[in-house]
């Protein structure tokens, strides 16, 4: 099933017991429903219905004046129920959709300001210690996190490649910024990020560590 914005409104707000949530995003909605308007002729979005938001009781399926206010009234409300929450202390996260309508954004061209917009769900949520993404803006979530959430100590990241170059400079970059902040963030026990390549040959994914930073 799809997961909407208001599915996770009403996952945060009425679970009263839940400790461990993990959901999966469409990326390509991901990018269409939460860039700026100027900016949505850019992108377009996926066939499914992840992140689609219900406006008066309706499935609104086209980026309008009215499902811009939809999104933007759910998404600050969202926020503040993760702010509040006092349950959570898990969270599992995969950027999947399944459609296999991958094709229409370039999802290692994310804009800092959407990896701040999702990361600010989880800036003042004080529970939550431990998160695990799968996608390939892993690093990004990372190192966002890192800057503004001190409660998580915990971080293990995969990424999926389908060949050896896939975004390695821009990995690289990452890899570099994101080792000092974990000699900053003095609460910070575990974080990995993996690479998992499609070995062509083998038929099978073979795993590159990049990072596994451990204080325990």
């Amino acid at each position: 099933m799809d997961i909407t914005i208001s599915d996770m409104i009403a996952i945060v707000k009425y679970g009263n017991k839940l400790e461990d949530l993990v959901f999966s995003i469409c990326i390509n909605n991901f990018i269409y429903f939460l860039s700026h308007r100027n900016e949505t002729h850019n992108y377009r979005r996926c066939n499914c219905n992840s992140l689609i938001s219900r406006f008066r009781g309706i499935m609104v399926e086209d980026k309008t004046e009215e499902e811009y206010s939809a999104i933007d009234e759910n998404w600050k409300y969202l926020v503040k129920l993760f702010k509040e929450n006092r349950t959570i202390k898990s969270l599992g996260l995969n950027f999947y959709c399944r459609s296999n309508d991958n094709s229409g954004n370039d999802s290692n061209l994310v804009p800092d300001y959407l990896i701040k917009k999702f990361c600010s769900l989880f800036e003042f949520n004080q529970t939550l210690f431990k998160f695990s993404v799968v996608s390939s803006i892993s690093l990004q979530l990372c190192k966002q996190l890192l800057q503004i959430n001190t409660a998580i100590t915990t971080y293990n990241t995969i990424i999926y490649n389908d060949r050896e170059t896939f975004r390695k400079e821009k990995e690289d970059i990452l890899v570099y910024q994101i080792k000092p902040l974990l000699l900053l963030n003095q609460n910070i026990k575990t974080l990995k990020y993996t690479q998992r390549v499609f070995n062509q040959k083998e038929q099978r994914f073979d795993e590159n560590v990049l990072i596994n930073f451990s204080k325990l």
